[in-house]
This record gives structure tokens, C-alpha cells and sequence, in this order.
């Protein structure tokens, strides 16, 4: 029996997933959490053999929790849930310890493969996934998959960032929400290729856009 739990701060695709697990044979649905706050306060009690993990979250970064989850759970596997497919995102959460990355457009078929796949100790990734690295290891990258330059706004929040600023207190200074702020951070991560911030605080400084 497979144990599955799944973090993401959409009920709705908490609830499909739910489905999907329960239609899947030797698997059951351990738990939801919308937030890494519940996820902490909950995993421990619901020990789930896999869990699937949203890189963009409220109160924090999918990629970044990654690491957390592996030292405090090292036999627990994680599978990265997103909808994002930017090849970015897809190797700072496997380079933080993730063992597979799934779309959210992922169907029962290939959520059972994925699982039967990390539990027998092997990477899974979609075609699709497999095909963007591929081409971007090769310098194939489409137009429409070349990472762009910081935004101003995500450029501010990048300096804040790196001044010891949290995201609330970002939130608050520059009078934006927390979901806003926690997107940049995901975004800057992204487009920096970077694993956890202060790689990407060293990355920022190293091409010269930190103060």
C-alpha cells in the first residue's frame, strides 16, 4: 500500500487528487495541507510514503520546503506537482530532492506510474518534462522557453530578499500581498536556476543585479 499525502493551497486540486488516489489500486489518501504550516503540524502524525508537492505556495516555496521535507523525512519521496513546465522550476526541486515533477494536467494512469516509480527507488518525469531539459541541455530552447530578465518588481523584491527582508515584511513594504511576494520568489528562482535562496542570492551577485 502506497500512502499519499499532497500539499497545495488549491482545495480543488487537493480534492481531485484525493479522487484520482483512491481510484488507484494499493494506494490510499493519507491527507491534504494547504500551506507548509500545515503540512509541518501534520506530516509527522500522517507519515505518507509520497508526498506530492506545489512549487508555489502561500506562506512559502515548494523547492526551497523540498529540503526541509528530505532531512526532517529522508525516506519519504516527493514528487513535485506544478503547473509550471519551465525548466527552471523543474531543477531546483529535483536538485533540492524531489524524485519525480508532475503537471497538474497529470491523469490516473500516469499519477499511478509516477508513484509506482519513486517508491522503487527511480526519477520519474513526464515526456514532456524530459523533452524540455533535453532541449535545453542541447540548446534547443524554444523562443517561448528562454527565461526572461527580472522584472522591476521582482528585481526590488530580489534586493529585499538579499537585505534580510521576510516575505511579509516585503509584502508590507512594498504593499503587495504575500501570495504576490512568494510568486516573485518562485519566479526569481526560476529564472536564476537556483536550488534555495541564498544560491540565488549568490547567483544574483555574481551577475551583478544586487547592490
Amino acid at each position: 500500500m502506497i500512502r499519499v499525502g499532497i500539499l497545495d493551497d488549491h482545495l480543488l486540486i487537493i480534492k481531485g487528487i484525493e479522487e484520482l488516489i483512491e481510484d488507484i489500486e494499493n494506494c490510499l489518501f493519507t491527507g491534504g495541507y494547504r500551506s507548509i504550516r500545515e503540512a509541518r503540524e501534520a506530516l509527522g502524525n500522517d507519515q505518507p510514503d509520497v508526498l506530492l508537492l506545489d512549487i508555489n505556495l502561500p506562506d512559502g516555496n515548494g523547492a526551497e520546503y523540498c529540503i526541509e521535507l528530505k532531512r526532517l523525512y529522508p525516506d519519504m519521496k516527493i514528487l513535485a506537482l506544478s503547473s509550471f513546465d519551465q525548466s527552471g522550476y523543474i531543477r531546483a526541486v529535483m536538485r533540492n530532492g524531489a524524485s519525480g515533477y508532475l503537471l497538474k494536467n497529470t491523469g490516473p494512469e500516469e499519477l499511478q506510474l509516477a508513484l509506482e516509480a519513486v517508491m522503487a527507488g527511480n526519477i520519474f518525469l513526464q515526456d514532456e518534462i524530459k523533452q524540455k531539459i533535453l532541449d535545453r541541455s542541447l540548446g534547443l530552447t524554444s523562443t517561448s522557453e528562454i527565461i526572461e530578465p527580472p522584472t522591476p518588481r521582482e528585481r526590488e523584491v530580489l534586493q529585499l530578499i538579499a537585505e534580510g527582508y521576510t516575505s511579509r515584511k516585503i509584502a508590507e513594504r512594498l504593499f503587495i500581498s504575500l501570495k504576490t511576494v512568494e510568486t516573485h520568489r518562485s519566479n526569481l528562482i526560476s529564472k536564476f536556476q537556483a536550488g534555495n535562496m541564498a544560491e540565488l542570492i549568490h547567483t544574483a551577485m555574481a551577475s551583478g543585479m544586487l547592490d
